[in-house]
């Protein structure tokens, strides 16, 4: 199996062909009809991707709904899971609706494990400073949920259940003090701005990972943004870090190692110096 295929579209959807833009290239593998149409919004593919624990899953989520679920008016957005052992098998898929509809600009820009089947993504508008409305975490669970695998259209799945979800940290809900969400904002408020407005606020909180447990067994949830490499002091970079206390979230650390899928040989790791 070459590399490529790890991630063929007939893979994912069997019996589907799925175009993909490279640039301004349209990659046809074959004709798809245009009432069809399935593929990603340019620029708008897989945003988020992540390992469970155990290693065993590999997940990824799109930042919107692909093309044929309504592309940047959908509200749909695919998540698809791999089995690391045998990763050439199509993935599971599940739905995560946008909490805000369709036509907002909300997207989905990282996703990061608590465990085998919970795990927290970033959902976000498209805009900065005061101008932003919705920086959240949101925890999402798996179990129940419907596997759209296959299915290229979601209009064609009938009826389905999407992913659980549920608010587990709002940024800018909170910041009046006129509703709930991260009930102190002080120091995140002199962080940014020095004053009690968001006007340095960015736009993209585009990472989120755990880091290591802290002392008093808290876990240690880190949140960064890209800047778009903007080099301006209106928009720098930002790692924001959190203590959550663990009867907030049932966190599984990292405990065993990926397992090792078999590779073709032009791709095993060599050693660095001796190139073996």
């Amino acid at each position: 199996m070459e590399p490529q295929d790890l991630f063929r579209h007939d893979r994912m959807y069997p019996g589907v062909s799925i175009q993909t833009h490279r640039g301004s290239v349209e990659n046809d593998l074959t004709a798809v009809p245009a009432s069809v149409d399935p593929r990603r919004v340019t620029n708008r593919g897989m945003e988020g991707l992540t390992l469970t624990p155990d290693g065993s899953k590999l997940v990824g989520m799109m930042q919107n709904a692909l093309q044929q679920d309504g592309g940047t008016s959908g509200s749909e957005v695919r998540i698809l899971v791999w089995d690391t052992v045998d990763p050439g098998a199509a993935p599971d898929e599940y739905v995560y609706e946008l909490n805000t509809g369709a036509g907002t600009g909300m997207v989905v820009s990282e996703i990061v494990a608590v465990n085998d089947r919970e795990f927290l993504i970033i959902e976000r508008d498209k805009n900065e400073g005061t101008a932003a409305q919705a920086k959240r975490i949101i925890k999402i669970d798996l179990d129940g949920a419907t596997n759209v695998a296959g299915i290229a259209d979601l209009d064609d799945a009938g009826t389905y259940t999407s992913v659980a979800q549920s608010l587990f940290m709002d940024l800018i809900v909170g910041v009046d003090g006129s509703s709930t969400g991260i009930t102190d904002f002080a120091n995140l408020q002199t962080l940014l701005t020095g004053a009690a407005t968001f006007d340095l606020f960015p736009e993209k909180l585009e990472g989120i990972a755990f880091g290591p447990e802290l002392d008093d067994g808290r876990h240690l949830l880190l949140i960064g943004n890209d800047n778009d490499n903007d080099f301006r002091s209106d928009q720098p970079n930002y790692v924001l870090a959190f203590a959550v206390d663990p009867t907030d979230l049932a966190y599984t650390p990292r405990s065993s190692p990926m397992p090792r899928p078999s590779l073709p040989p032009r791709l095993r790791p060599r050693c660095c110096w001796c190139r073996r």
